[in-house]
């Protein structure tokens, strides 16, 4: 198979199991909703809805208990979908920044303002989206450190927090550099880590034993 072939195969069977989840997701509703008893719900459930994990989970458990476990099932792929179409709507650019972190802290997705604008972020963003994105970017473009930091700070950072991201990202490539490069890279980290909220003199011995291992 080429590459191209695989790809195909790969994305067909994405929208294969993307239309199942949607179908067991609509059949749930439709279950909630139908005028049966629960009793009834919970044996097609049973029979029907539930993967080999959940019928084996089912299997020792009482009428009532069925029902429970169908009841929480259903309700946890309420809530997944209420998630998921208030990221798409952010993603879409449809609701603003104000309303999705609303709707974020309303819904319990994140712990307070600054973990929700986080997380707001983080649906805008891109694939690679990573937090400290951002700063790290800033670094390579050589800049306003300052501007970059403070959004950090405004939202909830520890000035420990950008210094360890910097770390992260820096230290192998500082590692793996020749000595000219690393007093290009050093000269970078130390500004943001002042920017950053690091003490600039403290920093180079850091940088230092990172030779040691």
């Amino acid at each position: 198979m080429t590459e191209g072939g695989e790809d195909q195969r790969e994305t067909y069977a994405f929208i294969q199991a993307a239309r199942k989840l949607e179908k067991n997701y609509d059949e749930m509703m439709l279950l909630k909703a139908y005028d049966i008893s629960d009793e009834a719900k919970a044996e097609y459930y049973y029979q029907v809805l539930a993967g080999d994990t959940q019928k084996a989970e089912m299997e020792p458990k009482s009428t009532q208990e069925r029902i429970d476990y169908m009841n929480e099932k259903i309700q946890d792929a309420q809530e997944a979908r209420q998630k998921q179409d208030l990221k798409d709507a952010v993603a879409a650019g449809t609701v603003t920044q104000e309303k999705a972190i609303q709707k974020i802290l309303a819904n319990d997705y994140a712990e307070d303002e600054n973990k929700a604008y986080w997380l707001y972020k983080e649906w805008t963003g891109r694939k690679d989206y990573t937090k400290y994105g951002k700063i790290l970017q800033t670094i390579e473009d050589g800049g306003d450190l300052k501007a970059a930091a403070k959004e950090y700070f405004d939202h909830g950072a520890k000035k420990g927090d950008i210094g360890d991201a910097i770390t992260t990202e820096y230290k192998p490539k500082y590692i793996a550099a020749s000595p000219a490069e690393r007093k290009k890279h050093e000269e970078q980290q130390l500004a943001a880590y002042t920017a950053g909220g690091c003490v600039r003199s403290k920093k180079p011995k850091d940088i230092d034993t990172w030779l040691k291992g």
